[in-house]
């Protein structure tokens, strides 16, 4: 038997209604926060000069 992929994962446990609104509503949250490393990344700023705060994402 070989091992599923992630995908296979994923889109089995999408099936399931209360998982997959749970992966919504945070899909938000780590889209922003994507955004924002990318803007750091960007802008060559270290991760210790950045002003952010992620527990009010």
């Amino acid at each position: 038997m070989t091992r599923p992929t992630f995908s296979d994962f994923k889109i089995k446990a999408l099936k399931d209604p209360e998982t997959k609104a749970e992966y919504e509503s945070l899909s938000t949250a780590y889209s922003l926060r994507k955004k924002l490393i990318g803007l750091r990344k960007n802008a060559k700023t270290a991760q210790k000069e950045a002003v952010f705060f992620p527990d009010r994402i």
